[in-house]
């Protein structure tokens, strides 16, 4: 049994908000254009306008699928990677003005003998003009202890000179959603918090599936880095 069905999580209660309409470029393993996605903006209601970011930041980002994820959901791995991404994006919109913008998707075969090796790999050079890149994997091999995780981060001490770097595991897309927003915190350079602190955060292990929040400290660390990745909008 895995973590999500260990919560319990319905993956029919999935929501997420697109905040613009985009066209991203499909990439195979060679690099050569394959195709494109295209996604329609999908705010509607009052409500939902308060998710955009009117000002701050849009972050190019590029996503990648490696050989088990892209086999597993065959044609339909990018639009499930981008609801995964768009869900974590509402809690950046909402929270700090920025907006995950995904530009591309790359076929990506990941190599490695445990989580550390498989985002090693995914990060190659480190040399992106992407502001995050974002890895997809089934590998059995995403293991730390010998046991599957759910994702993984490079943390950053200080603003990158390129990209910020993470791969998440395939779990349930709600679950996806927590951990990529949990890795991508990580890139900002924010540290988990101590299980038994009780606090409830997405950088807790023991909450973080509970919820969408940052404590107010990590909230503060993130606003300070908020300029770290992306394009200054207004």
């Amino acid at each position: 049994m895995n973590q999500a069905e260990n919560l319990g999580l319905n993956e029919e209660k999935f929501k997420y908000n697109i905040e613009r309409d985009s066209v991203a470029l499909v990439y195979d393993e060679d690099g050569t254009v394959t195709g494109k996605v295209e996604s329609r903006k999908n705010i509607v209601s009052d409500s939902d306008v308060n998710l955009q970011a009117i000002e701050g930041r849009v972050a190019k980002v590029l996503v990648y699928g490696d050989e088990e994820y892209r086999s597993k959901y065959g044609n339909d791995w990018q639009k499930r990677a981008e609801a995964i991404v768009e869900r974590a994006d509402d809690e950046f919109n909402r929270e700090f003005d920025i907006d995950l913008d995904i530009r591309s998707y790359g076929s990506w075969s990941s190599n490695g003998n445990n989580s550390n090796e498989i985002l090693s790999d995914l990060r190659g050079s480190g040399v992106t003009s992407y502001d995050f890149v974002i890895g997809f994997t089934g590998d059995n091999n995403f293991t730390k202890d010998g046991e599957l995780i759910g994702g993984l981060a490079y943390r950053y001490t200080s603003n990158p000179t390129y990209g910020g770097y993470n791969v998440v595991s395939d779990q349930l897309q709600l679950t996806t959603a927590h951990t990529l927003q949990h890795e991508l915190s990580h890139n900002y350079s924010l540290e988990p918090d101590l299980i038994t602190s009780g606090l409830i955060c997405i950088m807790n292990y023991e909450t973080m599936y509970d919820t969408w929040n940052w404590h107010s400290a990590h909230r503060e660390q993130l606003a300070v880095r908020s300029g770290w990745f992306g394009t200054a909008i207004n």
